[in-house]
Parts: structure tokens; C-alpha cells; sequence
């Protein structure tokens, strides 16, 4: 019998999940996050529909775990005062992002909407360079899982 939950959901030739499988598949945030495709591309180059794709299925999956908004607030606040100051001048604090983020997962262990957050945050964190490309596409990444999230329920 065939483990359906091995396979990615997120097949690279045209980045739609498999009919058999959906968001609701993961019951964990690392089971998600094993099971759908992230791409370096979406911070070193470019958006594409599989990012579209990517984004609202977190969406949905931080919805169904409860995470709300007020929850990562504090992180979606400072990357876009670093967006807005520009990331040259703000670098310092792009690095610092990250502890940010393990500080508020520490304080909320259980929510797996939040862990999965952490997940992506810590791939694609890895993926910004020095560049302003990279940061900017870094900004519209996370904006557009956190719109899905809002469109799907998630809550303040």
C-alpha cells in the first residue's frame, strides 16, 4: 500500500497539490512542510504560480492550526520598518529576525500554525542575500502567505 503522505504535494510541473492529497493531509507543521515543494527561486530570482500555489496552501494550514495574527505581529511589523528603511541600511536587523521568531515560537510551543510560520521563515531566511532583490521577494513571500491566511479566516 502506497504512503500517500510521502509524495510532495507539490509536483514541480505545474505546482498544484495532487487530487488526492490536500493542506489537511499534514497533521503537523513538519509533516507540511516535508510535503510541499519550497523553491530558493521565490527569494534569489522570482515569483512564479507555484509560489501563488505555496502561499495559500500555509494559508490554510495556519488557519486550520488557530494561528492568529496577533501572534506574529511583532515579526511581520519589522520586516516591513526593514522594506520601508531599505535592507541596506537595515541588515542588522534582518539577521536579528530570526531570534525574533524563535522567541515567539518558544512562548507558544503547541501552535503548529505558528511552527509551520517558523518553518518557511527559517528556509527562505536563508535564502536572502545581499542583494535588495532577494529581501524585497523575501517581503512579497510572506505577504502573500499571510493574505492567504487573512482570506482563509485566520484571525487577529
Amino acid at each position: 500500500m502506497e504512503n500517500r503522505h510521502s509524495r510532495n504535494s507539490y509536483p514541480s510541473h505545474n505546482g498544484r497539490p495532487d487530487s488526492n492529497e490536500n493542506w489537511q493531509s499534514a497533521e503537523t507543521a513538519e509533516k507540511w512542510f516535508q510535503q510541499h515543494m519550497y523553491k530558493s527561486e521565490w527569494i534569489t530570482q522570482q515569483a512564479d504560480k507555484d509560489l501563488v500555489a505555496y502561499a495559500e496552501e500555509a494559508g490554510k494550514f495556519m488557519v486550520e492550526k488557530e494561528l492568529t495574527k496577533s501572534k506574529i505581529r511583532n515579526i511581520y511589523g519589522e520586516i516591513k520598518r526593514i522594506d520601508i528603511k531599505g535592507f541596506e541600511e537595515a541588515k542588522s536587523s534582518f539577521f536579528l529576525l530570526k531570534a525574533k521568531m524563535a522567541y515567539a515560537v518558544g512562548r507558544d510551543r503547541k501552535n503548529e500554525g505558528l511552527r509551520l510560520f517558523q518553518l518557511i521563515f527559517d528556509r527562505c531566511w536563508q535564502d536572502v542575500s545581499d542583494q535588495e532583490k532577494s529581501y524585497k521577494n523575501f517581503c512579497r513571500f510572506i505577504e502573500a502567505i499571510l493574505v492567504y491566511h487573512r482570506a482563509h479566516g485566520g484571525k487577529d
